[in-house]
Parts: C-alpha cells; sequence; structure tokens
C-alpha cells in the first residue's frame, strides 16, 4: 500500500508547498519579471516530462507567456546554440539526478537563459546547476511510480505562472485545490470494485484536451507502469484526425471531461465514441451529462475549474490504475523492470 499512501498525501504535499516554498517561488517570479522574459521552457523525463507538457498550457494561459517543452536531443545530439537571453528553462526532476535534465540547464545558462530547478533535492546535481531552485517538499515518495511528486511540481507551476503574471487570484484559487484533492481521494473505496471489470484489459486508449492533455499522457504512463496495459495517450484534438481508427466494439477509452472551454467538444467526442465505434467509454468528469452517457462514470463530488482540473483528475487517474493493478495481481509499489532513480 506504499503508492496509495503517496496518493493520498498529495493534498498535505500542496499544503506545505503554499506555506513552506510560496516565498521563494514569489522571489524567482519577481526576477524572471524583471528581466523581461519573454519565453518559458521545460525540461524533464518520465513523470516529470508530462509535468513539463502541462507548462504551456499553465504559462500561456496564467501568465500569457510563450512556453515549450525542450529535447534534450537539440542540444546534446545536434549541439543547437539558440538564444536564450530571455527565456526562463525549468529543469524538473524529483532526484535532480536524471543526467539529460541537469546537462540541458547547464547549456541553457551559458547560452544567457535564467535557469530554474524543481526538486525534492536542493543539492541534486540539477539542484546546484541552476541558477534557482525550487523545492517539491513532497517527501520520500514511498513507491516506485512517481505520484505525489507529479502534482508537487505541477502546482509549482501555477503558483511561478500566476507570480510571472501577478495573478493573486490564482495563488488564493490554488489554497482551494487540497480540500477538492480531498474530494477526490473519497473515490478509492468504490474504485476497487469499479476496476474490476477491466481487470482483462491489455490496451486502452486515454484522451484529454487542453489543460488535461499532461493527465491523459500521465495516466497512461500510469496503466504501462505499473498495470502493464498498452496505453495510448491522446489529445482528443488529435486523435480524431488518425488514431481513432483504432477504436471498435468495446475497445476501452478514458476520457478526462472537465466542465469549462474544452466541455462540450469532449461530450461530442464521447457520444461518438460510443454510438458510432461502440467504445468502452470511462469518463471522470464532475458534469452530469457526459458522466450519464458513460459505460463506467467515475464521479467528481466537487465542482473543478477546468484550470486546476489536472491536479484534482490526475488523483482520480492514479487511484484507477493503482487498483487495477492489483486486479491483476501485480504489485503497484514495484513495477516490473522501474527504478526509482533513471540517470
Amino acid at each position: 500500500m506504499l503508492m496509495l499512501d503517496d496518493i493520498a498525501e498529495q493534498p498535505q504535499v500542496l499544503n506545505r508547498i503554499l506555506e513552506e516554498e510560496l516565498s521563494n517561488i514569489i522571489s524567482i517570479g519577481q526576477v524572471a519579471r524583471e528581466r523581461r522574459s519573454c519565453l518559458v521552457m521545460a525540461v524533464g523525463r518520465g513523470s516529470s516530462n508530462n509535468v513539463a507538457m502541462a507548462s504551456k498550457y499553465i504559462f500561456e494561459t496564467i501568465a500569457s507567456v510563450p512556453s515549450t517543452v525542450i529535447s534534450p536531443t537539440i542540444f546534446m545530439a545536434y549541439q543547437a546554440r539558440l538564444n536564450l537571453s530571455n527565456a526562463v528553462v525549468i529543469g524538473i526532476s524529483r532526484s535532480g539526478e536524471t543526467y539529460e535534465t541537469r546537462e540541458v540547464l547547464r547549456i541553457a545558462r551559458e547560452l544567457g537563459a535564467m535557469t530554474v530547478a524543481i526538486t525534492e533535492e536542493p543539492e541534486s546535481p540539477l539542484g546546484l546547476t541552476a541558477d534557482y531552485c525550487i523545492n517539491t517538499r513532497a517527501g520520500v515518495e514511498k513507491a516506485i511510480s512517481s505520484t505525489k511528486t507529479y502534482t508537487a511540481q505541477m502546482a509549482i507551476l501555477y503558483l511561478l505562472a500566476a507570480v510571472i503574471s501577478e495573478d493573486r487570484e490564482t495563488i488564493s484559487a490554488l489554497r482551494l485545490v487540497p480540500e477538492l484533492m480531498n474530494s477526490a481521494l473519497s473515490l478509492s473505496d468504490g474504485m476497487c470494485e469499479l476496476v474490476k471489470s477491466y481487470r482483462y484489459m491489455t490496451r486502452c486508449v486515454v484522451l484529454g484536451n487542453g489543460f488535461n492533455y499532461a493527465t491523459a499522457l500521465e495516466t497512461a504512463l500510469k496503466l504501462e507502469e505499473i498495470c502493464q496495459v498498452s496505453a495510448l495517450s491522446h489529445s482528443s484534438a488529435e486523435f480524431a484526425h488518425a488514431a481513432i481508427s483504432l477504436v471498435g466494439e468495446g475497445y476501452p477509452v478514458m476520457i478526462f471531461v472537465p466542465g469549462g472551454q474544452t466541455y462540450n467538444n469532449m461530450l461530442r467526442l464521447t457520444r461518438e465514441l460510443q454510438r458510432e465505434l461502440g467504445a468502452e467509454t470511462i469518463v471522470i468528469s464532475d458534469r452530469k451529462e457526459v458522466l450519464e452517457i458513460a459505460d463506467t462514470a467515475l464521479v467528481l463530488p466537487e465542482p473543478v475549474k477546468e484550470v486546476f482540473s489536472p491536479l484534482v483528475f490526475m488523483v482520480v487517474g492514479q487511484l484507477f490504475a493503482y487498483n487495477l493493478a492489483l486486479q491483476k495481481g501485480l504489485n503497484p509499489d514495484r513495477p516490473r523492470g522501474r527504478r526509482k532513480i533513471v540517470r
């Protein structure tokens, strides 16, 4: 139950970040604002790469700053030398030991970027390479698979974007998210029974859009990592252009459907998957209309604003994967072939 303990700790971790790390984030954000930084670039591996993918939506919508994800290959294999004098480059790694992430920050610093490390280990190679370091305050993650570290890293990006844009409302709203996470954790009791019908699932598709594209990526990673399910993750906007052809009668499709700007499109896609293709839909939402048409409905007890929904929806994705691993007779705490630190 190590992974389950880590999942349950996420509301406390976010509270710790707000209490113990916010002043540091404010200082770093002020430096970025004073430098008139006009580009944010993020890099990570594994779950941290999925957090980096979320940074685009977070910085572009909250801070109105263009953002992109760095491929280490650009700098390390192709030796590209970009003008990064107006960029903030963020390296994300739980352990701070990932060589590629550290090397990107080192090169970016040489190219004039302001560099920021987000890590649980400020004295790690990554933390010592960066100009500035933000501690995730997640503590020791007992299981191999990342859970509380993922949401901690993402919460820090929200706070950094809010500080850069001087958006006090976003910071205030984030203080309400731990309680929403707690409400999502209440689904844990019924999840074991709910996933029984999926214990023989060997493949599926996971869909999200906008802010929850990263949620789809990370949930698919969890299903592959601890459940040995071949899980394809897609932005729902891109899914209809090609990969939808994979889906047929009874094909499992997990869909994250928050209220907000993407809701109507996600509702339309869910209907199409069911009525035209016969997919087996697993819907995570707080919206009655889409939940009523789902084959399996994972109902969020409290409404969640779309902008913060990844922090809450991810809890549900983690619980689903954890319980499915148990139903398959697998050990979610120690997945086959995985190590905690990949250098």
